[in-house]
């Protein structure tokens, strides 16, 4: 359950947001997550949700405006569906497999 819920990072490791995973996926996503040390991230509205100690903090940042009911999408991970193979690997890691490119 815990790696079909993870978002790849910026280092192609996987963490974990609880709530931002529950972003659709997209291989053009309107939005990003950001983590700072700093509350002030730039061109990123100040959010407090927590009183901050140094602890990375987490933004879910749209790219655009978004239209009401629109989806908040992520890019899950970054490999395409050509293959089988392909096709295998997101289903066993995400219980999905996106459309093909």
């Amino acid at each position: 359950m815990a790696l079909s819920r993870s978002v790849e990072d910026d280092a192609e490791g996987l963490s974990l947001y609880p709530l931002i995973d529950f972003c659709t996926h997209s291989f053009e996503p309107n939005a990003f997550v950001c983590v700072s040390d700093n509350e002030r991230v730039a061109g990123v509205r100040p959010v407090r949700w927590a009183v901050s100690s140094g602890e990375p903090l987490v933004h879910l940042v749209t790219r655009r405006s978004l239209r009401a009911g629109e989806n908040v999408t992520l890019r899950w991970h970054g490999r395409p569906v050509k293959t089988t193979e392909d096709a295998e690997f997101w289903q066993m890691r995400f219980g999905y497999v996106p459309p093909s490119e």
